[in-house]
């Protein structure tokens, strides 16, 4: 998640955020810290992301494309859109399945 400068934290405090929210979590969960113009955190697991941006937490999958069709019709173009949903349906359950055993 993006920092304000208000937010700004030390590589150090960052590293204990990332480690605190590992612990907080069931088994599986890695950590990640990086330096963009300021220290982030982040953990993650199978496709799940969890950050932290101000007092709240974020958590978002990252497996699920844009579901964007294409055709020579629009009927094409929406049942081409709807197959990829349909794909990525399947992707967000595999993904919810894998986080909860």
């Amino acid at each position: 998640m993006f920092k304000d400068k208000a937010e700004a934290v030390s590589e150090a405090e960052a590293v204990s955020e990332a480690a605190a929210m590992v612990l907080e979590l069931p088994s599986g969960w890695e950590a990640r810290v990086w330096n963009n113009c300021g220290w982030c955190s982040c953990v993650f697991k199978k496709g799940a992301e969890v950050a932290k941006s101000g007092d709240k937490y974020y958590c978002y999958f990252n497996t699920i494309p844009q579901c964007a069709g294409q055709g020579d019709s629009p009927r094409e173009a929406l049942a081409d859109s709807l197959d990829k949903a349909q794909e990525a349906v399947t992707k967000l359950q595999k993904s919810i399945r894998e986080l909860v055993e």
